[in-house]
């Protein structure tokens, strides 16, 4: 804020506080927006047969999306007819895989039928977030878990 010098305040001093009157929120992106713009894949609400069912079994109430990178990199391997892989699978590898992570969230899993290539460095990001606009608004978050490629954000 211009104007206020924060430097030398103490936390109970600055002039927002969980408390306190919130300053007007300008610009949100949410998830369901990052979705719909096509930026982010839904796992967790996929109409692939399943799907859903296995981002419960792995992560109890959290909603599960993965950026466009991952998910491409999934479909290259289920479309590839020299490998017997399916969504499922690769993404049930994908997702155990993810508790073997680094203090980055950094992981790497074996993904065949993707090209010359078959190792794989993901990132798996746990947030708790509104989902909408509307949740933004009521102060509503929900736990979510996030699949992308290292060099994503």
């Amino acid at each position: 804020m211009a104007g206020i010098d924060n430097s030398g305040a103490l936390a109970d001093e600055w002039p927002f506080s969980p408390e306190g009157e919130q300053p007007e929120i300008l610009s949100a992106y949410t998830r369901s927006q990052a979705i719909a713009d096509g930026f982010l894949a839904s796992l967790s609400g996929n109409t692939i047969e399943g799907l859903a069912e296995l981002c419960r079994q792995h992560f109890p109430g959290a909603d599960v999306a993965c950026t466009t990178g991952v998910f491409s990199l999934v479909e290259k391997a289920v479309n590839n007819k020299k490998w017997l892989n399916d969504w499922l699978g690769v993404f049930h590898d994908i997702f155990w895989m993810s508790r073997l992570k680094n203090d980055a969230g950094l992981y790497k899993l074996m993904i065949t039928g993707t090209g010359r290539r078959r190792w794989h460095i993901l990132r798996i990001v746990r947030t708790d977030e509104p989902l909408t606009v509307a949740d933004l608004k009521v102060g509503k978050i929900t736990p979510c878990v996030t699949i992308l490629l290292p060099d994503e954000d």
